[in-house]
């Protein structure tokens, strides 16, 4: 998918941002009509980035680990700097059989993991994030920042061609 795409390439070259904007958006319109809050989030980047001010909170929180606990998977993030909340009951998380069939998640936030698991689902063998192409995110961090989408294990990106 384009953003996992886009996450790899914000952890992977120097000095670029990720700005997400999956809370912005509507169902039937992936233009985000609040423009001003993607604007005021990319200028937290451009704080950070180009103008070293490492005083400021411009990161979205990130997933930077998996690993499974029975039927649990926990997810541990990068936080950006501020701790995880939840806006709500946490939402869009799911979780993958051998068969590779997903199943809608419970999760619970534990410091800056995130435990995930499914009734349904024995064995989990990926997990995934508000991966569906109209999500409401509920997980943030307390700064007001949405946590980028995720798919473990990444999804084959092989298809995809390579621009400079």
């Amino acid at each position: 998918s384009i953003r996992e795409a886009q996450l790899r390439v914000s952890k992977e070259v120097p000095n670029v941002g990720l700005v997400v904007s999956l809370d912005m958006g509507e169902k039937f319109d992936i233009h985000p009509p609040r423009k001003r809050v993607v604007g005021e989030r990319v200028a937290l980047q451009a704080r950070k980035l180009a103008y070293g001010d490492n005083s400021v909170v411009a990161d979205s929180p990130t997933p930077i680990s998996f690993s499974r606990d029975g039927r649990k998977f926990i997810v541990t993030f990068d936080t950006g700097g501020s701790e995880l909340v939840a806006r709500g009951k946490l939402t869009d998380f799911e979780i993958s059989t051998a068969g590779g069939e997903w199943h809608t998640a419970s999760a619970a936030i534990k410091g800056d993991t995130v435990e995930v698991w499914s009734d349904d689902v024995a064995e989990p063998v990926g997990v995934r994030y508000a991966w569906l192409g109209f999500c409401e995110p509920t997980l943030y961090n307390k700064d007001g920042l949405p946590a980028s989408p995720f798919c473990h294990p990444a999804p084959d990106l092989k298809g995809m061609q390579e621009t400079r």
